[in-house]
């Protein structure tokens, strides 16, 4: 009843899936540089698009790591027994999710994470993930028939988050942006070290539309007041507070992401800067492969 997560293998090519084009970056290594980074768009037909991707990559590149949205993942934090083995927390997590999930549990894959003592040293911090099976078995199908085996499935916003702690550090509070045609994401640090994924109405223009400078100044003023609201909760404060993050760092946005950019950092009270990763081949835009770099990453990562 889990997901069908967590069976790396290498090298793994991390795949995501957006709403305008396939994403792909392999990594044969966590600490090096990626072999591959592709950008294929989709036009509405994914699997061929997937088929583009696997026709680039050599044969031996065969696991995927792919994504569901944050919105199709109910999440809840529970306290369980800190002396409980993984088998163990496993059996008692599948009891209490009877209770805790409104929805019957042939219909849902569960997974769960251990995020260490909770204030009662007898008790240990878990995050239940619930996600219906339709929105992953879709893109497991879909990856399938695009020439991949797709063992592992995150979700999005903390492949975006994974890929800004490996290169940005997680030991200050940072908010990670994510520009899409149908749907912004917004990444900020939660309780309990796990990061808190926000989506937010505010889809860009449409690629083919034809924008005049006011008509984007005035869509980047309605993105600033969803940020400032979304932030406010401790993560934005102009005073100097070391639990506030001080830098929104922006992905995707495709041909608007500068002036986005640009006007972000003039309304919002924090530093705004493009999301660039350190390991990025030279000459190419990293901020546009966030998500797919996280997901290439957690084909390394251990179960828990």
């Amino acid at each position: 009843m889990q997901f069908p997560f967590y069976r790396a293998a290498t090298p793994v090519v991390g795949i995501d899936i957006g709403s305008s084009s396939i994403k792909a970056v392999v990594l044969t290594s966590s600490e090096a540089s990626p072999d591959y980074t592709l950008m294929i768009p989709h036009h509405d037909d994914v699997v061929a698009a997937l088929m583009q991707v696997r026709k680039q990559l050599p044969s031996t590149i065969k696991q995927a790591v792919i994504a569901v949205a944050g919105t199709s993942v109910m999440t809840k934090m529970i306290q369980m027994d800190a002396n409980l083995n993984d088998e163990q927390l496993e059996a008692e997590i599948e009891i209490e999710a009877e209770n805790l999930i409104p929805h019957p549990l042939d219909d849902v894959y569960l997974d769960f994470e251990s995020m260490g003592l909770a204030d009662e040293p007898s008790k240990q911090n878990v995050v239940l993930a619930a996600c219906h099976r339709d929105a992953v078995d879709q893109r497991v199908a879909w990856v399938h028939q695009g020439g991949f085996e797709a063992n592992i499935v995150d979700v999005e916003g903390l492949a975006l988050a994974r890929a800004v702690a490996t290169d940005y550090g997680d030991d200050k509070p940072i908010a990670v942006l994510e520009l899409g045609y149908t749907k912004s994401i917004l990444v900020k640090n939660g309780n309990f070290g796990t990061p808190e994924v926000l989506e937010l109405a505010a889809a860009l223009p449409d690629l083919e539309q034809e924008l005049s400078q006011s008509q984007l100044v005035d869509w980047c003023g309605t993105l600033s007041q969803l940020l400032v609201r979304a932030l406010s909760n401790g993560m934005v404060d102009e005073a100097s507070d070391d639990s506030c993050a001080q830098l929104l760092l922006v992905s995707g946005g495709g041909r608007f992401h500068g002036e986005i950019l640009t006007q972000l950092q003039k309304r919002l009270p924090m530093s705004c800067q493009s999301l660039v990763l350190e390991r990025w081949p030279q000459g190419e835009e990293s901020h546009h492969y966030g998500t797919a770099y996280g997901l290439a990453l957690r084909g390394f990562c251990g179960r828990h």
